[in-house]
């Protein structure tokens, strides 16, 4: 066809059986053959974009034959196609030009599918399957590639934790240190029951201190006392803070604690017992490191309390023994288990 001769370097022939041997022969699919010099266009990439506008693989279409050649030119790229069938005794030729080589792929890709648009396709029988994957054509300088198909994945649907379900269900138990509450510093135990949803907790929480001695002379540990404890009820509602991690949660929570200071005379010829009420306002820092692989987390506990009354224990034409501090502090170190 031309002063170099006409050469098939690369094609695309699916041939597929009639369903009829013998006189009827074989049916042939459509062919495209690419002639030299094939100035920056592939068969392969060429092949896909048209089986991808057509929306089915050139196999699956009667015989046509398509030839192609490229050459390029001062101003670009040229591109003559010639179309033939085998009950036509003329071809079809067309030519096209273009500045880039994707800018000719696309153009050559939809003149081959205008061409092949009235072939009627191949029987079921007679169609190969479909490729599966596209051909990856090899990079020429300067030429513009169309971004390979790439999958997505799929959006997490997951919702953050607590967030659409109903609230957890946790308990807990602390060692914990008191200081103002008692005449001296003593350790005692809290219990907590916490229902947490994804920005708010709501804990109930149980303190006892066991019974501390103060005495009217300090120095003198026979001189007439009152030994006193506690009892008390408490009901915080807590915030978690912003730079909480998966793994170590941080709170600010306030409340309220109600309960009873119970004392006993020591050192005394007749011992009598009283009971006052306890009050005080709630404020404490929570935190929370979860044990990985576990429904465990360690948990403490900074609190700060104001009592609201403070009634003074006094011995009978004695005076006064003690009298809780105005400002309470106490550290809580324990366990809580998340119940599912």
């Amino acid at each position: 066809m031309g002063r170099r001769g006409t050469r098939t370097i690369a094609g695309l022939v699916l041939l597929a059986a009639a369903g009829l041997s013998g006189a009827a022969g074989t049916a042939a699919a459509a062919e495209l053959a690419l002639e030299e010099p094939a100035a920056c266009v592939t068969l392969d990439e060429l092949s896909f974009r048209v089986e991808r506008l057509l929306g089915q693989p050139l196999a699956h279409l009667e015989a046509m034959q398509l030839s192609l050649r490229v050459d390029a030119e001062a101003a670009g790229f040229v591109a003559r196609l010639e179309v033939s069938r085998p009950e036509d005794a003329e071809h079809g030729v067309r030519s096209l030009r273009a500045a880039s080589c994707a800018e000719l792929v696309e153009s050559l890709a939809i003149a081959i599918v205008v061409a092949l648009g009235d072939v009627e396709p191949l029987e079921p029988a007679a169609a190969q399957q479909p490729r599966l994957a596209p051909p990856v054509a090899e990079h020429e300088p300067g030429a513009e590639h169309e971004p390979a198909p790439r999958t997505v994945p799929a959006a997490d649907t997951a919702a953050p934790d607590g967030a659409g379900h109903g609230p957890t269900l946790a308990g807990a138990a602390w060692l914990i240190g008191d200081s103002g509450t008692l005449p001296v510093s003593t350790l005692g135990a809290g219990v907590g029951l916490e229902l947490a949803w994804s920005g708010l907790q709501l804990r109930a929480i149980g303190t006892f201190l066991p019974e501390r001695e103060g005495t009217l002379v300090a120095s003198d540990p026979r001189s007439p006392g009152v030994s006193v404890g506690l009892l008390a009820g408490g009901m915080v509602g807590c915030l978690p803070l912003a730079l909480r991690t998966a793994s170590l949660g941080l709170a600010v929570c306030a409340g309220a604690e109600l309960g009873q200071l119970y004392g006993t005379g020591t050192h005394v010829l007749v011992a009598y017992q009283r009971r006052a009420l306890w009050g005080a306002a709630r404020v404490e820092l929570a935190a929370r490191l979860a044990l990985p692989g576990t429904p465990l987390a360690l948990e403490m506990l900074a609190t700060a309390l104001a009592p609201l009354t403070r009634d003074e224990f006094i011995l009978k034409d004695l005076g006064e023994v003690y009298r809780p501090a105005s400002l309470v502090g106490r550290l809580g170190l324990g366990l809580s288990v998340a119940v599912e």
